[in-house]
């Protein structure tokens, strides 16, 4: 029995495959996400546990969605957002100057150059194209490089 199904009632439930397999495929970056952002790594696996069981819940919902990889990563960033810091805690740069980014761009900033994660990965994670992901990149890029006293993230981007 896997921690998702424990959590609903207690009790084993038949998940769907397609809920497992995007569990499989995502919830370790969820996990090193939750991690950069909160203090204590126990508080972000069980933030992670939450958000994956509200996608749980809500899988069937998240199935109708015209984008069901845009629609987890929102409800993992609500989970975040309502029990973790604000993510302006993360320095993007080495300066307290660095610009507050908007979300999508700021998300893209950190996966890509943080967590390392390919363009194609983070795509993926976001449901949007490679070609976007390195597009919200060179924007979040430029808009911190602009502002003085910042160094440039994008060192060795994979």
């Amino acid at each position: 029995m896997s921690p998702t199904d424990a959590a609903i009632g207690g009790e084993p439930r038949t998940l769907p495959v397609s809920f497992h397999a995007y569990r499989q495929a995502h919830a370790d970056t969820w996990l090193d996400y939750a991690r950069l952002h909160l203090d204590d790594p126990d508080r972000a696996r069980t933030l992670v546990a939450r958000a994956l069981l509200d996608l749980a819940l809500t899988w069937a919902h998240a199935l109708r969605r015209p984008n069901v990889h845009a629609y987890a990563w929102a409800l993992f960033r609500r989970h975040l957002d309502e029990h973790g810091p604000h993510r302006t805690r993360i320095a993007v740069a080495a300066s307290p100057h660095t610009p507050a980014l908007p979300g999508r761009h700021y998300d893209v900033l950190i996966l890509r150059t943080r967590l390392r994660c390919s363009a194609e990965q983070v795509a993926d994670l976001l449901g949007t194209t490679a070609d976007g992901v390195r597009c919200d990149l060179r924007w979040a890029l430029r808009r911190t490089a602009t502002h003085p006293g910042t160094t440039d993230p994008s060192e060795d981007i994979p």
